[in-house]
């Protein structure tokens, strides 16, 4: 939560691959918001599960 209070920007790196030949990344950047809804909180969550 002190990310969000401090102005909300993020950032992640995704990665998979054993070797340098197939190694495929993503990079994530944005700005975080904070949640308050139980209904939007249970969706996204339900979204984070399927994958």
């Amino acid at each position: 939560m002190e990310v969000i209070d401090a102005g909300g920007r993020v950032s992640a790196v995704i990665d998979e691959g054993d070797e340098i030949s197939n190694v495929r990344v993503v990079q994530l950047e944005g700005t975080a918001n904070q949640v308050d809804d139980p209904e939007l909180v249970e969706q996204l969550l339900d979204l984070v599960a399927e994958k």
